[in-house]
């Protein structure tokens, strides 16, 4: 999928323009502005804001940073040049009336590109207001532009919550191709976890293999109490809680998931055996790692444990078709589970004479 990130900065223009132009990033032909002239972009910038009196102080945010990046399932349909063109099209439509430095790179497996906005607009000198609404009308136009172009691939899904939090040092970093500690844990946990058939030997392995402790404390969010998993580990400045990671990582989703691995494994993985015990009557057992997260866990292991390349393929597609089977194998046990509760519910008001019922009789009498 396309994915559309931003990032806001104190910092002088002229630092991550440097770093956008580099010449093993990107080349000429594709660095254009919007607004401005793109070899003299920081300048410029900083003339507009002193032009409005706007972003003198230090604390001030001088500029926003969006990247998008397209899927490399469709790099067979999209060149560079196009790309570029994709960009400025995205420029355009979001960023009237502001200076854009657009700049399109081929350092990765994906062709993505960069825009660094200035926060202070050219006609009117009012700053960019950068909320959650104006982030997902940017994500929204990067699916049309997609479509237009055939994009199937990079189409960004935007009715989902997100299953990974990501902060803004932890993504400039991997604007850099730079691994993060949390990026290192999360694969840390999905390896351990898809491996493991009981919450002990979970929390074992993360012991053996890792050197990451894994312990359970109870924490307090908008007057409600849940216990959750913290992680300590080598390199870390104080314990992690699983709601820093994300949805996917947080313990009732791990649990859950080794759970339930552990009773198809006793059945056979015969799914259909007890169907309406496996989830408990009254627990709705959350969704468990997702596929997406397995690739990613074998891709980071894998070239952390520099495998060759044409076995982790194969490994990667039979985790894949694996957990698509687990997954299917889930929501058929949920809907089965779902409907024996409906059927229960109805028996029991069958049973049960209404309040309506009730309030007649005594009329009667």
């Amino acid at each position: 999928m396309a994915v559309v990130k931003r990032i806001s900065s104190k910092a002088k223009v002229g630092k991550i323009e440097k770093y956008l132009k580099q010449e093993e990033k990107t080349e000429e032909k594709l660095i254009s502005g919007m607004n401005c002239d793109s070899d003299n972009f920081a300048k410029q910038c900083e003339m507009t804001s002193m032009l409005y009196d706007k972003n003198q102080e230090k604390n001030d945010r001088k500029y926003y940073h969006i990247i998008q990046s397209f899927s490399p399932k469709d790099n067979d349909k999209l060149t560079l040049e196009q790309a570029h063109k994709i960009g400025e099209k995205f420029a355009e439509k979001n960023f009237k009336g502001y200076e854009v430095l657009i700049v399109t790179h081929k350092d990765k497996e994906h062709i993505h590109n960069h825009f660094v906005v200035n926060s202070v607009s050219l006609e009117n000198g009012k700053k960019y207001r950068a909320d959650n609404k104006s982030l997902w009308q940017l994500r929204r136009t990067s699916n049309e532009l997609c479509k237009e172009n055939n994009l199937t691939n990079s189409i960004q899904p935007l009715d989902r919550r997100s299953k990974e939090k990501i902060t803004s040092g932890e993504l400039r970093k991997m604007v850099r191709g730079e691994d993060t500690w949390k990026s290192d844990l999360k694969a840390q946990i999905t390896e351990c976890a898809r491996t493991s058939n009981t919450i002990e030997e979970f929390k074992n392995r993360m012991k053996e293999k890792y050197n990451v402790e894994v312990t359970e404390r109870v924490r307090t969010s908008k007057g409600q109490k849940s216990t959750i998993y913290q992680y300590k580990g080598e390199g870390f400045n104080k314990p992690c809680g699983d709601f820093r990671l994300g949805e996917e990582y947080k313990k009732e989703y791990i649990e859950n998931g080794i759970i339930r691995r552990s009773e198809e494994k006793a059945r056979g993985k015969d799914t259909r055996t007890n169907a309406g015990q496996s989830a408990g009557a009254e627990q709705r057992t959350p969704r468990p790692i997702t596929t997406e997260e397995v690739v990613r866990a074998d891709n980071y292991l894998a070239r952390r444990n520099n495998q060759n390349a044409e076995k982790v393929d194969k490994q990667v597609d039979e985790r894949i078709r694996s957990h698509r089977q687990q997954r299917e194998d889930f929501e058929r046990v949920n809907r089965e589970t779902k409907t024996g509760r409906n059927q229960s519910q109805g028996t029991r008001a069958d049973r049960e004479p209404s309040h309506e019922k009730n309030q007649g009789i005594e009329r009667e009498r």
